[in-house]
């Protein structure tokens, strides 16, 4: 479970002892019971209570699962959205301002700018 103390997050085992000491500024459960997006000033990462380790680095603004796409992660690193697979590796690199999904079609816009706009299909 999450712990906070003197305004910082943590989290602890069921046992109570602290898998991940309370120094950070939220922990949100992702989108499974093991993964947890922790953040740090202004950066998140992803950690995971099962490994007990993080799974990424805190290099993202943004960072939210894709409920139609299982397993794909819509994240926002240095100002350009990007998505990563469900091993939190690079599937769209980030370089878009923009990254829109089609909810039906499950097809990407990823808009670099006003004129230019690239399309992925999800698997």
């Amino acid at each position: 479970p999450i712990s906070v103390i003197n305004k910082k997050f943590g989290i602890m085992s069921f046992s109570s002892i602290p898998v991940l000491e309370n120094e950070y500024d939220s922990i949100y459960a992702l989108n499974s019971s093991n993964f947890y997006l922790v953040k740090k000033e202004s950066k998140l990462a992803v950690f995971d209570a099962k490994k007990q380790k993080f799974l990424t680095g805190f290099d993202y603004e943004e960072l939210t699962y894709n409920y139609v796409n299982s397993g794909i992660y819509l994240a926002k690193k240095n100002g350009k959205y990007g998505i990563l697979d469900y091993n939190f590796g690079p599937l769209i690199d980030f370089k878009y301002k923009e990254i829109k999904l089609d909810n039906v079609s499950k097809e990407y816009e990823c808009i670099l700018d006003e004129k230019s706009r690239d399309c992925f299909f999800a698997k």
